[in-house]
């Protein structure tokens, strides 16, 4: 009758060359997928200077598979996913692969993934799991394999492959869709995940009472610090070939205790870096919390520190001598308690602290005042307020003839708040 027990695939063996249209229909990836392999087009040879010279020896698509993506049923693209798999080892992986060589015999040819891979691996077509609970179709690249060690809240509401789908007989197909993994994922997969998430997890999901809201956001920023904590470690190994910069996403940050989702260099979108600056700031910010030390991240990211994008101006009224020199005393004395107990809760800053602390002088005034305005939006209104403490920094000499300044700082304190340890501790 003609009626085989598995999806019919297209293939043309037209020599396609850089630049071609498709030579099959219904191909919605093929653009990104010639942009992906571009280079793949150019000679190697050193020799001959070929250029764009190369050809690909066939193209496959499996029949009415886009058809299939846009219904997205899900029991059909179950069934899509299991017929390819019980197949794959005898008839679908050899069309996985496809020949890309020069016009000339004599020259180097290689084998990379043909379309019918590229086109399963990137688009949305394979039904996913959150938890328990069925989700509409994701492209591999957006589904997770993760390991007990991953945090619970991580393993509660991360894209994952239901459990059907990864019996033993599919693993080589399995392994062909190049799926994310927690154990092995790329700062790539990472970002495809923090694209994800404003897609799929609302900040107020509608679905759980309001009762339930604070706990969803918690669970939420837990699964955020730590896609942010692996693009950061993977950023740090790679040393200084970073990949680009994304600019398309939108990250978790929080207006006093709101979250919600921000664009990537919106102007509000800041770092906390200076918790008093940050009280006064919290109504019009948007602060993004992640780590202190995960430095590299924030650069890559291009997210700027509070204490950049603020102007102050500052108003000191008469300082009190003797009161500054008895907490300067004070001060003194408790230095080593001080040091102590950053070494204990913050390592990572402890040899970049000393000195600065050992240069901190201490100002007691009658009176502390600043007006601060946000300096990418020149047209809101100043902040005016009085305030408790204010910190000024300034550069000396080096002391030990280096040619890099040392930094240096005046602690300025208003004499209500001079007896508040516990503060100036804070601070």
């Amino acid at each position: 009758l003609g009626v085989a027990d598995r999806p019919k695939m297209l293939e043309s063996n037209h020599r396609v060359v850089r630049g071609d249209p498709s030579p099959l229909p219904n191909t919605p990836c093929w653009a990104e997928y010639m942009h992906a392999h571009d280079d793949d087009f150019r000679c190697p040879n050193p020799v001959g200077h070929h250029g764009y010279s190369r050809r690909l020896s066939s193209v496959h698509t499996i029949h009415h598979f886009t058809e299939l993506v846009h219904q997205g049923n899900t029991q059909k693209l179950l069934d899509l996913f299991m017929l390819i798999g019980r197949h794959w080892e005898a008839h679908y992986k050899t069309m996985s692969r496809t020949t890309i060589a020069c016009n000339r015999v004599t020259c180097p040819r290689d084998q990379i993934d043909d379309y019918f891979l590229f086109e399963l691996q990137r688009s949305r077509w394979l039904p996913a799991q959150i938890g328990d609970t069925w989700i509409a179709p994701l492209s591999p690249r957006q589904i997770w394999f993760l390991s007990e060690t991953d945090p619970q809240d991580v393993r509660a509401l991360v894209p994952t492959l239901p459990a059907t789908l990864r019996p033993s007989e599919y693993r080589d197909f399995i392994t062909a869709l190049r799926f994310a993994s927690s154990g092995a994922a790329s700062i790539e997969d990472y970002v495809q995940l923090l694209r994800l998430l404003p897609e799929r997890y609302p900040v107020i999901p509608s679905e759980l009472p309001e009762s339930e809201h604070r706990r969803w956001q918690r669970s939420l920023a837990a699964v955020f610090n730590w896609i942010c904590e692996r693009i950061q470690t993977g950023l740090v190994s790679r040393g200084e070939t970073l990949p680009d910069s994304p600019t398309d996403l939108q990250l978790l940050a929080y207006q006093g205790d709101s979250p919600s989702y921000v664009a990537l260099g919106s102007p509000e979108l800041v770092y906390a870096n200076d918790n008093f600056l940050a009280e006064r700031w919290s109504d019009r910010c948007m602060f993004l919390r992640i780590n202190d030390d995960w430095r590299t991240l924030l650069d890559w990211l291009h997210v700027p520190d509070l204490t950049t994008v603020i102007q102050s101006e500052w108003q000191l009224l008469g300082e009190l001598i003797e009161e500054s020199q008895q907490l300067q005393a004070i001060f003194d004395t408790t230095l080593p308690y001080f040091l102590a107990l950053i070494k204990h809760t913050q390592p990572a800053n402890y040899d970049r602290l000393i000195p600065r602390l050992l240069r901190l002088n201490l100002h007691v005034v009658k009176k502390l005042s600043t007006t601060e305005w946000l300096l990418p939006v020149s047209e809101a209104e100043p902040i005016i307020s009085e305030v408790e403490v204010h910190l000024a920094t300034r550069e000396e000499p080096n002391p030990g003839a280096g040619r890099r300044s040392v930094i240096a700082g005046d602690l300025y304190i208003a004499k209500d708040a001079a007896t508040n340890l516990d503060l100036l501790g804070n601070y």
